[in-house]
């Protein structure tokens, strides 16, 4: 039976999950820097790889036995 952070971490460390989580980064930012009141500015390229951005943790390796 696999614990409650197994599945935590398998969820969280898949390509998709990430690519919607940069997707919502992006639009905050968008949306905060259309607002006004706000100097955020955020410059991503669209082919970053989301694997450079978010490197695996030891935690991470451990659970999923890299």
């Amino acid at each position: 039976m696999e614990s409650e952070l197994t599945t935590f971490l398998t969820t969280i460390d898949t390509p998709a999950f990430r690519r919607d989580n940069l997707a919502k980064v992006r639009a905050k930012a968008a949306a905060a820097k259309g607002s006004g009141s706000s100097q955020l500015s955020v410059s991503v390229p669209a082919a970053e790889s989301v694997d450079v951005a978010l490197p695996t943790t030891h935690l991470q390796a451990v659970v999923s036995g890299k």
